[in-house]
C-alpha cells in the first residue's frame, strides 16, 4: 500500500509538471494591488518553513515578521516558542487578519524611504516578501541593524527544474497565483549567497523547504521550491 501511495504521488507529480510546461494561470486580478491580493488569498495555512522558523527561533524571543500578511507565521511562534510578536505589511486587509490573531501588527510599506524601525529586535523575519519588491537591496540595508540575533528569509527557488525546463520550452517560469506582477525579483540558491553578501550579509544556513520528494533536501539547488535562509551581519 505505502509503495503504491508512493507511486501515485510521483505520478501525479509528473503530470503537474507536464502541465506546468504549457499552460498559464488564469489571472484573477487587473491590476497588482495588495489590498486585492489578500482579499483572494485565502487561509494559507501552516506551511514547512513557519516549522523551520519555529526550529530556529529561541523560545522567549522578541520577533518582527516584515510582511507578515494575515499572521500565521507569527500566531505559530506565539503558541510554540512563546514569543513577542510584531508584525508589518503593505495591506490593511493583511492586517486586519494578523489582528484577528491577536498580533500586533501595523500597515508600513517598506519600499518608501521614510520607512524606518525604531527599536531592535532578537530576530526580523521576511518571509516571501523580497521577491515582491523591486528594491530588496534598500530593506536590507533598513534591517541590517535592527536584528540582535538572525535575520531570516524565505524565498522561491527560480532555479528549480520545473523552472528550467519550462524557459527550455521558451516560457518564463511561473511563481504568481492572482496577477503576473506579483513577483519581481528572482534568485537561484547560488545567486542568493552571492547577493547576500553584497548587502553585508552572510548566509549561514539554508534549510530547503519544500520540492521534489526526497530530492529537494539532497539536491536543493535544482529540486528545492522554497528555501528558509539564516543570515547575519557579514
Amino acid at each position: 500500500m505505502t509503495i503504491f501511495r508512493k507511486a501515485k504521488s510521483l505520478s501525479k507529480i509528473i503530470k503537474e509538471d507536464v502541465g506546468y510546461l504549457y499552460k498559464y494561470p488564469s489571472v484573477s486580478l487587473k491590476t497588482m494591488d495588495y489590498e486585492d491580493y489578500w482579499k483572494e488569498m485565502q487561509d494559507i495555512g501552516i506551511k514547512e518553513r513557519t516549522r523551520i522558523f519555529s526550529k530556529l527561533v529561541k523560545p522567549g524571543s522578541s520577533v518582527l515578521d516584515i510582511g507578515c500578511g494575515t499572521g500565521t507565521n507569527l500566531e505559530y511562534l506565539v503558541k510554540n516558542n512563546e514569543i513577542t510578536a510584531e508584525g508589518i505589511d503593505i495591506s490593511s486587509t493583511a492586517v486586519q487578519g494578523a489582528k484577528k490573531r491577536g498580533i500586533k501588527a501595523w500597515v508600513a510599506d517598506v519600499t518608501k524611504g521614510e520607512f524606518h524601525l525604531d527599536k531592535k529586535y532578537d530576530y526580523i523575519i521576511v518571509s516571501e516578501l523580497l521577491e515582491h519588491i523591486s528594491k530588496p537591496e534598500e530593506l536590507l540595508l533598513k534591517i541590517k541593524n535592527r536584528f540582535k540575533l538572525k535575520l531570516i528569509i524565505s524565498l522561491p527557488n527560480i532555479g528549480l527544474y520545473r523552472h528550467r525546463m519550462r524557459l527550455f520550452w521558451g516560457r518564463f517560469p511561473i511563481q504568481w497565483a492572482f496577477h503576473p506582477g506579483e513577483h519581481l525579483r528572482f534568485w537561484t540558491l547560488k545567486d542568493f549567497n552571492w547577493w547576500a553578501q553584497n548587502q553585508g550579509y552572510r548566509v549561514e544556513k539554508s534549510y530547503p523547504c519544500t520540492g521534489f520528494p526526497v530530492l529537494y533536501k539532497r539536491f536543493p539547488s535544482l529540486f528545492a521550491s522554497m528555501v528558509v535562509y539564516v543570515l547575519n551581519r557579514g
